[in-house]
């Protein structure tokens, strides 16, 4: 620790727990080294947000400091991403807060310097080097979003059972298998979100195709989706029957799984008898197992769409409107052991439910996805769910995200709705309402910083992080005091 000219002791502490988690303090006062340099950042109307900013050096003689040295005390937590603040503590005890914030991701590194003070002037020591940011900073050179459907599935999903997530957006196309003949491109599945499971592609000996045209959007969200086409395969004797399959590293067991799937549908259908193929079939590996489980959508004739779902030898079909030509449909298709209860939302139609037959098992197992099987038309944001927490209130709130892309918000309701996106719990928020409404919002591709630069421009407020690591959003009234 350090103490100034005024009886006033500085403490700079890092926290042990991961970013996400609540902080565990620890002291590394007494390794700090003079000529500390901190700011918290641009508080004014002018143009442009700044993050805050935090540099320090810490003495490593002993190696203490040193990411991944086993022998230190302070591994292995001690690493960038870590949250580290600075405090003041004035002679009475009142304390103030200089800096809070987050270790940038290269912001720990090893240096020697000239020793200028403490009695050992001359000497050389090793020392690290520590730069930190702001929860601004953070936002600014963080990780993406998807898009605006894409965020609030994660969010929402979060607390929803939300187990694995495919976007399957266009423009995340990459070599997942290679294509022949006209096919210049292909899809990867991109598995964005997996709770505890992991993800392996199942290549067939012919292939697997998904064409490089683009699909439309997502109503007014932001991202193209892969258009699904049927090509020949490899030996050019039939047509690619399944398109993509997604092997699950390890069983899904549950008693409750949803699966969620945004369907377009085309005009056009190739099939004997005008069906539509199989949009997707989540299903396990052994049909005689006596917890084996399926569930698929299947286009029968024109314009005559079922769901199928099987727990053991306990099954039942259910008929959702059909699907909407020309539009973008959600699907989203439940089951529930042992009750055997099943529910089918399509779009914004109530459920249709009805009961597995027999007596179902108490749990089902899934261990593969396929999607397009024999389907002509897009799908996007492909989604798994385990538990209750799925129901029809989370359902219509997935399809007003994608209907409206926050259309409305205040500039604060925006600020807030990005923070949600971002991970930022409500106890690190000071964010005014705001007083201009705004447009849609495309998130594609864009940080949460972006985000919440365009509301602050909108309104002509400030945003800043305090020096306790708060995200503060002053609208127009408290700018101006009006």
């Amino acid at each position: 620790m350090s103490v100034t000219p005024w009886n006033t002791t500085v403490t700079t502490e890092v926290s042990s727990a991961a970013p996400t988690a609540d902080p565990v303090w620890v002291d590394v006062s007494d390794w700090v080294l003079p000529n500390v340099s901190s700011a918290i950042g641009r508080q004014s109307v002018l143009p442009g947000t700044e993050p805050g900013r935090l540099a320090l050096s810490l003495n490593n003689n002993s190696n203490e400091w040193t990411v991944g040295n086993a022998a230190s005390s302070r591994y292995p937590w001690w690493k960038p991403g870590r949250r580290i603040r600075q405090r003041e503590t004035l002679a009475n005890g009142v304390v103030f807060d200089l800096f809070d914030g987050y270790i940038t991701l290269d912001g720990i590194n090893a240096d020697v310097v000239l020793q200028t003070t403490g009695g050992d002037e001359g000497t050389m020591i090793s020392v690290v080097r520590v730069s930190a940011t702001d929860l601004l900073g953070r936002a600014q050179t963080g990780r993406t979003f998807v898009s605006t459907l894409g965020a609030q599935i994660m969010w929402a999903g979060e607390s929803a059972g939300l187990v694995k997530y495919w976007p399957l957006a266009q423009r995340q196309a990459q070599n997942f298998i290679p294509a022949v003949g006209d096919v210049a491109d292909v899809l990867s599945p991109q598995l964005l979100h997996s709770a505890g499971f992991g993800l392996a592609i199942n290549d067939s000996a012919d292939g697997q195709y998904i064409t490089a045209l683009s699909g439309p959007a997502i109503l007014a969200n932001d991202i193209t989706t892969a258009q699904w086409l049927w090509d020949l395969n490899a030996s050019g004797t039939a047509i690619n029957g399944q398109i993509l399959r997604a092997t699950f590293g390890q069983t899904l067991t549950a008693s409750t799984i949803t699966i969620v799937a945004w369907i377009y549908r085309d005009d056009t259908r190739t099939v004997a008898g005008g069906g539509g193929g199989y949009p997707f079939l989540l299903a396990g590996t052994d049909p005689l197992s006596s917890t084996y489980g399926a569930i698929y959508l299947v286009e029968t004739a024109a314009d005559t769409w079922s769901v199928s779902l099987v727990a053991g030898s306990s099954g039942v079909t259910l008929s959702p409107r059909p699907l909407s030509r020309q539009a973008w449909n959600c699907i989203a298709v439940q089951m529930s052991l042992p009750s055997g209860a099943c529910s089918v939302w399509m779009h914004w139609q109530d459920p249709v439910t009805g009961t597995l037959s027999g007596s179902p098992p108490s749990t089902a197992d899934f261990s593969t996805l396929d999607l397009g099987t024999f389907f002509e038309g897009a799908l996007g944001d492909v989604q798994i769910y385990t538990g209750a927490g799925y129901d029809t209130a989370f359902h219509r709130a997935q399809l007003n995200a994608a209907s409206f892309a926050l259309e409305g918000q205040s500039t604060g309701e925006r600020v807030a709705t990005i923070a949600d996106y971002a991970g930022i719990p409500a106890s690190q928020r000071a964010i005014d309402r705001g007083t201009v409404p705004m447009a849609p919002v495309s998130l594609a591709g864009r940080r949460a910083f972006d985000a919440w630069e365009q509301a602050r421009e909108t309104e002509q407020g400030r945003l800043f992080v305090s020096p306790s690591g708060v995200l503060t959003f002053h609208d127009r009234r408290t700018v101006f005091n009006v």
